[in-house]
């Protein structure tokens, strides 16, 4: 697994939400840009739904 590579798309995702996307969008945006694979999405998705958690709270 490319590590670096889900610390950036990450981090992109955040930048997307920050400017107002919907994070769904966001997220299917991400996963085309960087051409992530199954384990980079499933890596993926634990931070990013500890972000939503928090945004919620």
């Amino acid at each position: 697994m490319r590590m670096n590579v889900v610390m950036y798309a990450y981090k992109d995702w955040l930048r997307k939400l920050n400017a107002g996307i919907h994070p769904k969008t966001a997220r299917e945006e991400i996963e085309v840009e960087y051409l992530l694979n199954d384990n980079e999405k499933l890596a993926l998705s634990i931070p990013m739904q500890r972000e939503l958690e928090m945004r919620v709270q």
